[in-house]
This record gives C-alpha cells, structure tokens and sequence, in this order.
C-alpha cells in the first residue's frame, strides 16, 4: 500500500540571550530550499531528509517535501521569519490527505524560539507552535514523527504532540541520516497499524548535562549503551537522551530522557528516570577544561609550529553556540604575550 508522507527540514541554533535577531534572509543567505530543489540538494547526503527517503524507497511512500531552511546561530526568530517557514508547511498538511507527517527539527542547540510564542508555562519553542498549528489542521490521530539534536531542550509539549522522537546519538554529530531512517521505520509501523506510539519524558533540574553531551567519553557512553539495550525491547522504538542546551532562556531548558514506546509507561518511565538520576548524580563531573586568555596566549607564545598550526578556540565568545565573535580578549592577551605569527578570525 503506498502511503503519502509530508515531510519537511527546520534547523536554526538559537541563542535567546543575543540581542541579534534571525530573520528570513539568514535563512536565505544560507539554505531556503523548496521542494525539489531541496530534494536534490539533501536527499542523498548525511541528513534526515535522506534518511526520510531512504525509508520511503524502501516502503514505496509518496513524500511531498516542503522545504528545507537553515540558518547560521543567532537570536530569536522573528515572528515574520516564523510565519514564511511555517506556512508553507501547515498549508501544505490541510491541501492533501496524508497519512503521516516527518520533521527534521534537527538544529544544533536550542531550537527555534520563536518571540511571541511565550504564551504558556511550558510552550516555550517554535516547534511546539507549529506542531500545535498542524494538530489544529490535521487532527490528533494522524501519526507525526520529528527528529532533534542531541543538545535539543524538549518540552512537554512537544512530546504531548508528536507521537514519534528520536534525537541524534553522537557528537560531534554524524548520524543524521541514520536518524531519519529510525524515525521513518517507526512512523511506517506506525501508519500500518502495527504500533501505536507515544514519547515519554523525564527532565533533569539542571540547565545542561555538565559534558555538554559528549558521546567519545564519559558518562553519555554507558547511557546511551542502555537505551541502545532498552529499545530492544518489543515495546520500544527510540530513547533519546539529550544534553540540554544552556543558552536558552526558556522554561524548560535542560537535559531530557525520551523514550518513544508503547505498552506499560511506568516501567519505561521508570527506565528514563533512573537515567536522569544518574545524569543528575554526575553533574560535577566535568571532562573538559577550559584555560583563560593569558595561559592560552603564553601556550601560543611558547609554540614552535613543526608539525601544524596551533589552534586556540574563544569557548565563551563562539558563533557556532550564537555568540557574536566579536569579543578582543583573547587578541588582547595574544597582543600582550608578543604573537606574531598568527591569525584570528
């Protein structure tokens, strides 16, 4: 039986705290794709569009693709901003009869908080508005899978709404289209009957797991080998755990344990809660460390470039978190320390 999937790509880092705000032309300077154009661009490379396709292929779906757009870090999304993305995809769900709905909400922090969508104590992102526009639209039955990034802030809402969440497991992120392909494998479970999915939801009191989310060391590796042995249970089709994302105010920052499941919640909760507590039992310990601007310049001074160059990376003053990458202390500091063989951008 062939099914029609309405499938579409959202990724914005957003950084509340900047004064920056992202309209449409970042989007635009960077990747607005429709459609086919979209289709060419991404639907054979590492992201969930092409994984979303590969499970599409492999079930004869019909996928009505409607856009992918992406932005650089920055601020919040404007409303106008929000509107152009967002349209184009509720109107797109009420045109046609579909049988299940894909979003790559894979955005690299913080997702897309839009300014006037503060409304209710928990209904704090862009994602939550437009999964509450396409509910309104398609109805509560309709099955609707989203995928996130691994340092995603997931708010009750948005598991209230979609019925399928699965996040990114490993960063520096690689699995992005091995991501689109477990959500599209559980949205066609579900679409054929055979399961009727929910996500469950357990927070950390925390505003971001203390390892950012490492995947190459510490704690995250034995968690995330038990929610690789939870899913193997009959009953479970993804647990994601997700670092948080401390750059947000929002009410509901921090780190979560999903499990996408059906069958008995107390004991998958019970499963994603004992996780938590050990995420939270971990929070002082911390593997990375960070040197001030004069250690880092006296390394550099003391350099001797033999086998490559040295590089210094700004953590507090980062673009790829949302930050301006403007601050002068670390060239102070470099200035002061007498470097001159070097660059900074």
């Amino acid at each position: 039986m062939s099914r029609r999937i309405l499938s579409a790509e959202l990724q914005h880092e957003t950084n509340t705290f900047s004064r920056v705000a992202t309209g449409e032309q970042a989007f635009r300077d960077r990747d607005w794709l429709s459609g086919a154009a979209a289709l060419a661009a991404r639907g054979d490379h590492n992201t969930e569009l092409a994984g979303f396709l590969d499970v599409g292929r492999r079930h004869g779906w019909q996928v009505d693709h409607v856009l992918s757009a992406l932005a650089g870090p920055g601020g919040k999304v404007t409303a106008a901003a929000f509107e152009s993305l967002t349209s184009p995809i509720v109107t797109a769900a009420g045109a046609a009869a579909y049988d299940g709905i894909l979003l790559g909400y894979s955005l690299e922090h913080e997702r897309r908080t839009a300014h006037r969508h503060e409304r209710h104590p928990h209904r704090c992102t862009g994602e939550g508005e437009l999964l509450r526009r396409l509910r309104a639209v398609v109805g509560d039955e309709l099955p609707l899978a989203i995928t996130l990034d691994l340092h995603a802030n997931v708010t009750r809402e948005m598991c209230e709404l979609a019925d399928i969440v699965v996040s990114y497991k490993t960063y520096p992120h690689v699995d992005m289209r091995e991501t689109g392909r477990q959500a599209g494998e559980i949205l066609q479970r579900a679409m054929a009957g055979e399961i009727m999915p929910r996500t469950l939801r357990v927070a950390c009191p925390m505003l971001e797991e203390a390892n950012g989310g490492r995947t190459d060391g510490g704690p995250m590796i034995e968690w995330l080998r038990a929610a690789r042995e939870w899913e193997k249970r009959d009953d479970v089709f993804a647990v994601s755990i997700n670092a948080g994302f401390a750059s947000a105010d929002i009410n509901e920052a921090g780190p979560t344990v999903l499990v996408t499941c059906e069958g008995d919640p107390g004991v998958h909760r019970a499963f994603a809660e004992g996780i938590a507590a050990d995420i939270w039992s971990h929070r002082h310990l911390v593997l990375n460390e960070y040197l001030d601007v004069g250690a880092a310049a006296a390394i550099a001074a003391a350099y001797e470039a033999r086998g490559g160059p040295l590089v210094i990376a700004d953590y507090a003053d980062n673009p790829g978190g949302g930050a301006y990458g403007d601050a002068t202390a670390l060239l102070g500091a470099l200035l002061e320390a007498g470097v001159t063989d070097t660059c900074l951008g």
